[in-house]
C-alpha cells in the first residue's frame, strides 16, 4: 500500500502506533518510523506493516481514542484498506 500524506499525517502516524507490544511487533513499528523520517510524501507499507496499521485504527475507533488530529490520516488509511 502507498499513502501520500502531507508532513502533518506522516507526525501522526507515530501517534497512532502501539508503543508496547512484543518484540515482532515493535520491530514492525521501527520499520514504520523509519519511513516516516525520509524526506518523501509517499510511503509505501508491506502487508505485515498494513495489518498493524489497520489494527490499531480499529483499536483506536472501538475504544474512542481517535482524535481530531490524526482523523485526515486514518480516513486515508480506511480509504486504501476497502
Amino acid at each position: 500500500m502507498i499513502l501520500k500524506l502531507s508532513e502533518e499525517e506522516i507526525k501522526q502516524i507515530r501517534y497512532i502506533l502501539p508503543v508496547q507490544g512484543n518484540i515482532k511487533t515493535l520491530e514492525l513499528v521501527q520499520k514504520i518510523l523509519d519511513k516516516t523520517e525520509a524526506d518523501s510524501e509517499e510511503l509505501e507499507f508491506d502487508d505485515q506493516e498494513v495489518e498493524l496499521i489497520k489494527k490499531m485504527v480499529h483499536y483506536l475507533d472501538q475504544n474512542q481514542k481517535i482524535n481530531l488530529s490524526s482523523l485526515s490520516l486514518i480516513q486515508k488509511i480506511l480509504k486504501e484498506t476497502k
